[in-house]
């Protein structure tokens, strides 16, 4: 098998993997816990970076170097996925209400009392245990769906064009032009360093701040660093795990509908990678053709496309469950206030704003 050949199938499965992951985490979760245990995957991906540029300094050599991350964290996740039940919302779309339970169970702990959820889970469930492929699709006519579709894509492409891997994949080249006093590699080590730093803080700030609250000001403290400079790196990179690296994938799939999710969160994430390869593969043409100022400031640009989004379109999602969320977005078309800033689904007041007061 060729270099390229492995690079493709390696890609394939990291969708694959990530996707249903993602999915998986915000359907077990407890609405009080979903964000802080989405930001503690994007932790691990911080830690998954500072490893491979740690490795990338020891001269070990880019095959072993592939050995030991495959070995790190593949064996792992095998032995995780073995302990684990399937998604309770999965096995009510299946009828399967006892598998749900003891899914439920396991997940909330014995003595939990998982009749409510239990309940509203089977509820939401039970008519979508025939849905296709081809029916998730034909959905996308219905805006309860592809309102908070669209949203989730937008997020991702303005997100991934604001330059995040960027930083992340020519960390060293960036060093080397700002010339910054360290060696570009142990100040690459630093970054990543960083990056681990920004999950820690964004594990407390989503469910303490909320995400909306989290995004906009993330996204603007971000794009106000310096981009060459060690301190502005850091502090970018700080900002940038804390805030925008766990959200996006959080929010796209707390707003799809369960209906939707399987083949909407796929779909989301395929605009995520899409974006990544368009940014980062154009960064070097754009460098040499237009310069490094001015293609920065085109991802400032894109940053704030992301703000006036996030501000216009995301609600806040901060506690509330699965099923209220769907419920919001039925309740806001079924009354015709999309731009409205509050819905009342079932005596829940569900508002933008909740999470900044």
């Amino acid at each position: 098998m060729s270099h390229l050949e492995e690079l493709l199938v390696s890609g394939l499965c990291i969708g694959v993997l990530g996707t249903a992951a993602q999915v998986y985490i915000v359907e077990v979760a407890h609405e009080t816990v979903r964000g802080s245990l989405t930001c503690i995957t994007d932790l691990f991906v911080g830690l998954g970076l500072l490893f491979t540029y740690i490795l990338g300094i020891s001269g070990l050599g880019w095959r072993w170097s592939a050995f030991t991350l495959g070995l790190v964290t593949n064996v792992p996740l095998i032995i995780g996925l073995s302990l684990f039940p399937d998604s309770p919302r999965w096995l009510a779309t299946k009828d399967r209400r006892e598998d749900a339970k003891k899914a439920l169970k396991f997940l909330r702990g014995s003595s939990y009392d998982v009749s409510s959820e239990l309940e509203n889970i089977m509820k939401a469930g039970s008519s979508r245990s025939k849905t296709t492929f081809i029916q998730q699709i034909s959905k996308l006519k219905d805006p309860v769906v592809y309102a908070p579709f669209l949203t989730g894509c937008g997020v991702f492409f303005f997100s991934q064009l604001s330059g995040p891997y960027v930083v992340y994949s020519y960390t060293v080249h960036i060093f080397q032009v700002a010339n910054a006093g360290l060696s570009p590699y142990l100040s690459t080590v630093l970054v990543g360093v960083a990056r681990v730093a920004g999950s820690c803080i964004g594990i407390v700030v989503v469910e303490r701040a909320g995400r909306r609250p989290a995004m906009l000001r993330g996204k603007e403290g971000a794009s106000s660093s310096g981009w060459l400079a060690l301190v502005s790196m850091i502090s970018f990179t700080v900002i940038l795990g804390a805030t925008i690296s766990p959200i996006p994938f959080l929010l796209s799939s707390e707003l799809l509908p369960l209906s939707f999710r399987s083949v909407g969160s796929a779909a989301t994430k395929g605009v995520f990678f899409l974006a990544g390869l368009l940014v980062v593969y154009s960064f070097p043409i754009l460098k040499v053709n237009v310069g490094p100022d001015v293609t920065f400031w085109m991802y400032a640009a894109s940053a704030l496309f992301l703000v006036l989004l996030v501000w216009q379109r995301v609600p806040e999602t901060r506690g509330r469950s699965l099923e209220e969320i769907e419920e919001y977005y039925k309740s806001m078309f079924a009354e015709g206030k999309f731009a409205q800033r509050e819905a009342r689904s079932e005596g829940l007041a569900f508002v933008f704003e909740d999470a900044v007061t």
